[in-house]
């Protein structure tokens, strides 16, 4: 009987690292409106950074044209732009999104497009986070904003089919 409690102990223990899913396999690219936001642009690296440091998903090249991308951001509405890019990567496994950042009241807006013709989840697709939040690296701190950005992504990257 104390065998069984110990080994029953021991599964319980290893349970919560074995629950983790793995990060998803998705190229996560930023752009940024207006083009010229250099310093918004960098933010938006950043947390793409972060979010594949937090597990949200896998370090994945992106195979789109960085200057046909910033084509887009001269578009007065760039997704028709975008999702001509990332249509490659409808039913591929590590499908290509665009997270555009923009600057609105104090936050930034971030929409996310993926390989489908049309958003899918509009609510989802198209949120304002806190940045600073977002990229705040004191344990505890940032989470939500993160989840929200991640939130984002990952409708845009089901668009895939996946």
């Amino acid at each position: 009987m104390k065998q069984l409690s110990l080994a029953a102990l021991l599964v319980l223990v290893a349970l919560p690292a074995a629950a983790s899913p793995p990060p998803l396999p998705v190229a996560v690219t930023p752009l940024v409106m207006p083009a010229a936001s250099d310093g918004l642009l960098d933010d938006g690296h950043a947390l793409r950074t972060r979010l594949i440091a937090d597990g949200w998903f896998s370090d994945q090249a992106s195979t789109l044209e960085r200057a046909s991308l910033e084509a887009c951001a001269d578009d007065a509405d760039p997704e028709p732009c975008i999702r001509a890019l990332t249509a490659p990567t409808r039913g591929k496994t590590a499908p290509e999104v665009v997270v555009v950042l923009t600057p609105e009241a104090g936050k930034v807006r971030l929409r996310c497009f993926g390989p489908a013709e049309t958003t899918r989840n509009a609510a989802k697709q198209s949120v304002l986070v806190s940045l600073a939040a977002a990229l705040d690296a004191t344990p505890g701190q940032g989470g939500d904003a993160r989840a929200t950005a991640a939130g984002c992504l990952i409708s845009a990257a089901a668009e895939s089919g996946w």
